[in-house]
């Protein structure tokens, strides 16, 4: 089984919101390079930086796009829990769940823990 790694940047979007990015990539170092490339961009837009780092995952993510037809796509709200190199991404039903299980986790020591949302879709198998 192939290792894969996932670039996830998270970024801070209107009225507090962080807004979540992933790319899914076959090395760590093609990860921590897209990750150093992209951190360049979007910090150069004034846009600000809360998140940006690389972690072994298995998980496929949709495509991350700029057009203008992604404006009007629906965002998923996601629930993303770090912990070292390990990484946790699931969806939650809205942005309000995810915040009061993010301050229960806080309880229980995780700190690492982030309320997003992303135009991008987690891909599963169907197998």
């Amino acid at each position: 089984m192939n290792t894969a790694f996932l670039l996830v940047l998270l970024t801070l979007g209107d009225v507090g919101q962080i807004n979540a990015a992933f790319v899914n990539t076959k090395s760590l170092i093609t990860c921590q390079t897209k990750g150093k490339m992209l951190g360049t961009v979007i910090s150069a837009s004034g846009t600000e930086i809360v998140k940006n780092s690389c972690f072994k995952s298995d998980l496929t993510l949709s495509k991350f796009s700029h057009s203008q037809a992604e404006k009007k796509m629906a965002h998923t709200s996601y629930l993303i829990v770090m912990e070292r190199q390990d990484i946790e991404i699931r969806e939650s039903k809205n942005r309000m769940e995810c915040i009061v299980i993010k301050e229960k986790m806080a309880l229980n020591g995780k700190n690492d823990v982030y309320c997003t949302t992303s135009t991008q879709q987690i891909i599963r198998d169907e197998k």
